[in-house]
């Protein structure tokens, strides 16, 4: 079964898309998957006896199982397929992390109603239980499940892209194997990474300019997004603009146009792009100002803007807001 991602995004807030993979065969368990670039290969390579859940990523990922558990009643597993890096993963518009997850604890608490027998949960997400917070995050919610939580300490995705559908890391023994048919997801041109923005610094550990510099450095298309607390307070860029050479393709997924502003401080370029296609989406681009081409982005790649203003932006030469010498 192939889905438009854009009848996905179009769903209401109340709104899930179901799907049930050979029907007769006993329910084992809910597949939950989120915001995942290709999503359509891993509904077709879904394996029989479960239930998969289409997210919308406007929707509260945590709440929307709860829904699921209180309409269908209880199973051994729940899969949750979403992008993430180490100690991070993405749920819909739920970004979970150690530090975020109190305003989550008593929802997940309750995915515990929903789980018999085995009673495992299984996160999907690039490099998750890769660090301290990562594995302390899994923990958590294994306690407050009461459930045995397996996770992934790399690249989870295609191996083209040097991952693999392995769980390295678990809070106890899990009895189950992936939920996918293991050859048609290895072949998948999938990769559940996202690079997030976690606060409005120019440079450093979760700044807007090291996501960028981590994305050019990871083979395959990549995200990046941004964490709710970085809303309406701009990233002013004081060290110079931001170099994208990540020819396999960049999805930069603001929170919003009021929310998501990248400013050049009137002092540089904000985005120069060598190759590759380049999606903007929920962001305002704004006071670039450049000797040459190009003041709020100069592009030589194949540049989409969705939901998102470049304003106040000068260049000397040509395209104050944008030079493209690719296509736009």
């Amino acid at each position: 079964m192939i889905l438009d991602r854009a009848n996905l995004d179009n769903l209401g807030t109340d709104g899930l898309i179901q799907i049930r993979v050979a029907p007769g065969i006993a329910n084992e368990g809910y597949v939950f998957l989120d915001r995942v670039r290709n999503y359509e290969q891993l509904v077709n390579a879904l394996a029989p006896g479960s239930e998969l859940y289409l997210i919308n990523k406007t929707d509260s990922g945590v709440e929307k199982v709860n829904q699921v558990i209180a309409k269908n009643g209880a199973v051994q597993r729940i899969d949750i397929v979403g992008d993430g890096n180490a100690g991070q993963i993405w749920f819909g518009r739920d970004f979970i992390t150690l530090d975020t997850l109190p305003q989550y604890e008593a929802q997940i608490a309750q995915w515990g109603q929903g789980l018999t027998g085995n009673r495992e949960i299984y996160l999907y997400a690039c490099n998750l239980a890769a660090s301290i917070a990562g594995i302390e995050l899994v923990g958590e919610i294994g306690r407050l499940t009461n459930s045995t939580v397996a996770a992934s300490t790399d690249i989870t995705g295609s191996s083209q892209y040097g991952g693999n559908w392995q769980f390295e890391y678990s809070t106890g023994n899990v009895a189950g194997q992936i939920v996918f048919d293991a050859q048609a997801v290895q072949n998948a041109d999938v990769k559940l990474a996202t690079f997030t923005v976690t606060n409005t610094s120019d440079a450093g550990t979760g700044s807007l300019r090291q996501a960028v510099n981590d994305a050019n450095g990871l083979v395959g298309a990549d995200n990046i997004a941004f964490a709710p607390g970085t809303n309406g307070t701009p990233i002013i860029l004081t060290t110079g603009g931001l170099l994208v050479n990540d020819a396999a393709g960049l999805t930069i997924n603001g929170n919003g146009q009021t929310n998501t502003i990248i400013d050049g401080n009137n002092a540089s370029g904000v985005f120069a792009i060598t190759a590759g296609n380049i999606s903007f989406d929920g962001v305002t681009i704004r006071n670039g100002n450049i000797p040459g081409n190009g003041g709020g982005i100069l592009s030589s790649g194949n540049v989409t803007l969705t939901n998102s203003t470049v304003s106040n932006n000068t260049a000397v030469n040509f395209g104050g807001g944008i030079f493209a010498n690719g296509t736009l």
